[in-house]
């Protein structure tokens, strides 16, 4: 068992809509599908915040502090995938956090070293496409259940 965090990064859209920052990840690890906005495995001694802060900047440049994090929850989640061409077991303990400082967002348009494409998508449009199996995702049912429970009971703009 190992921890880490997960990272969701929300703007205000231009139409009034919640836009969810998104990434596709690089490499062999679900090739072709999207992933949250930022996630990573904390270092020895390292708390899930600080981590969630090290993500930010690595992954999308956001430069941050944690009372700008807020922390949604944390579940279990085991899982097998094939990894790089290998077969790999998963057992984390997940801290998920929500970001929606969006003045400090830098303007996004390509992937890092470690997402080859980064996209701005309306919320409501991911959820219904994740639903409906037409969005290609590698996101844990369990964490977005998550996501839409705490977005249903909190104000974020």
């Amino acid at each position: 068992l190992h921890a880490a965090a997960h990272i969701w990064v929300l703007r205000p859209g231009i139409s009034g809509r919640t836009e969810l920052l998104l990434r596709k990840p690089d490499g062999n690890f679900r090739p072709g599908t999207y992933d949250i906005s930022a996630a990573s495995h904390l270092a020895a001694g390292e708390s899930a915040p600080k981590a969630a802060i090290r993500k930010l900047s690595e992954t999308l440049g956001i430069e941050t502090t944690p009372g700008y994090l807020r922390f949604i929850g944390t579940y279990h989640s085991v899982s097998e995938n094939i990894y790089y061409g290998k077969h790999f077991r998963d057992n984390e303990l997940r801290s998920v956090y929500l970001y929606t400082e969006s003045a400090d967002l830098p303007p996004v348009t390509q992937g890092s070293s470690e997402s080859k494409e980064i996209l701005w998508m309306d919320l409501q449009a991911f959820l219904h496409g994740v639903r409906e199996g037409s969005f290609p995702t590698c996101i844990n049912a369990d964490e977005l259940r998550m996501l839409e429970s705490y977005l249903k009971t909190h104000t974020i703009f």
